[in-house]
């Protein structure tokens, strides 16, 4: 767990008055949020330390996986879930509260919600290793399917990761429920998370993946030996978003969090720092060739998705 503090109340805290109690020097409960999510630290701390410095609300965060944090939302300690893919939020949009429409348009690939805020945009893209393959590149999701990559995938396990989750959606939106026991049989082994996926691309251990755009910008930034591969079948856009749980101890600033995130200068910090979209359609750049994922009926059908993917996977050898 991770706590963030606006700088001025961070210096405040630790040069308090001699003896008076840590816990008489935190704001009053009505000035606080707590902020569950799977983002990465460098994306979500300038957005919660702003959000702080203009409100004064105390944020704290928890990190975990989007399955585990879906966990923590029923007992009450969560305000709100940030950075999960729609299609998840939307498999359990009975545990959310309402939220009234976002006060301007959103890009046309935003999924419609009651439940959920969408955020950001991050497409799903190839990459691989540049050392090792030299020719008869990958160039789109069908490429997962072919034999001559088997063995050769780093895919995360989706019980686990909400990503990889995303991915057999998208795999079956493109090329049927088939595809799920054919992209099972090219895995050799689940990695724990998006972040070792990308990793054992990067390292040889591994020669192709799907991934999200903005991790896999990051890593090359990073000087990772990766090269992005924009899916020739169209790039599938997944809205990052974020709920409030209906056990959420503080919904009026979960609220005021969600309002500050879909506004103007959140998401120009989305387009120009984090190698997400935004969601504003004013401020969009669409890149063509793009294919709308459908959340609703993703979400709606979670559980058959997993069921296929269970049944293809337990017949890998």
């Amino acid at each position: 767990m991770k706590r963030i503090f606006a700088l001025l109340l961070f210096a405040a805290v630790l040069s308090g008055c001699a003896g008076e109690p840590l816990d008489a020097q935190l704001p009053e409960e009505s000035s606080r949020l707590t902020v569950c999510t799977c983002l990465p630290e460098e994306v979500y701390a300038p957005l919660v330390l702003e959000f702080e410095d203009r409100t004064g609300i105390w944020t704290e965060v928890e990190t975990g996986t989007a399955p585990e944090l879906l966990d923590r939302c029923a007992d009450g300690r969560c305000d709100v879930l940030l950075g999960c893919e729609a299609d998840l939020l939307e498999s359990a949009a009975g545990d959310f509260l309402s939220l009234s429409g976002p006060g301007e348009a959103l890009d046309p690939m935003c999924p419609p919600s009651d439940t959920f805020a969408p955020v950001s945009l991050r497409s799903l893209v190839l990459i691989y290793n540049s050392r090792l393959i030299r020719q008869n590149f990958p160039t789109g999701l069908h490429s997962l399917l072919e034999e001559a990559w088997r063995g050769q995938i780093a895919f995360a396990d989706p019980e686990n990761s909400d990503f990889s989750r995303t991915a057999l959606a998208v795999l079956r939106q493109e090329m049927g429920e088939e595809a799920l026991s054919r992209f099972a049989a090219n895995l050799s082994t689940l990695l724990p998370d998006t972040r070792s996926v990308i990793e054992s691309v990067a390292d040889g251990s591994f020669c192709l993946a799907l991934v999200p755009e903005d991790a896999a910008l990051r890593a090359v930034a990073e000087g990772a030996s990766l090269t992005v591969v924009y899916p020739s079948e169209g790039v599938y856009r997944i809205a990052l978003s974020a709920a409030i749980p209906s056990a959420a101890p503080h919904p009026d600033n979960a609220a005021a969090f969600l309002a500050f995130l879909q506004g103007e200068d959140a998401q120009r910090y989305s387009l120009e720092k984090s190698f997400l979209d935004p969601v504003l359609e004013s401020l969009g750049s669409p890149a063509g060739n793009e294919v709308f994922f459908d959340a609703a009926a993703t979400g709606k059908a979670q559980a058959s998705l997993m069921a296929l993917w269970r049944a293809g996977w337990e017949e890998t050898p």
